[in-house]
């Protein structure tokens, strides 16, 4: 089960930047719903947490130790910018409907 997020809540962006080991930031949710140029997605979640690159993939969870999203791009400059996230509820309907559908051939 997902959690719901809403605006100016507080974040965690987890991953493995630059191949350093582990890192953990904290941010703030921006804006719901929004989209980013590159990504074929209008349904992403904006956060203020200082992502570097290579951090793709990396889980954002809510204060509660709950899987909200998934980090998929940042937009800005040195240590400022945005982090985006793909809602944690689209990843489950994406493996639903794939789960469903035969395996090619």
């Amino acid at each position: 089960m997902t959690a719901a997020i809403d605006v100016g809540e507080f974040v965690l962006a987890i991953g493995d930047s630059l191949n350093l080991g582990p890192s953990v930031s904290l941010g703030i949710v921006s804006a719901l719903h929004r989209s980013c140029p590159g990504i074929a997605n209008d349904d992403l979640i904006q956060s203020d947490a200082l992502v570097e690159a290579g951090s793709s993939g990396g889980a954002m969870i809510n204060l509660r130790g709950k899987l909200i999203g998934v980090v998929v791009a940042r937009r800005g400059e040195g240590r400022s910018g945005f982090a985006f996230a793909v809602p944690a509820d689209a990843i489950l309907r994406l493996l639903a409907t794939v789960r469903q559908e035969p395996p090619s051939q």
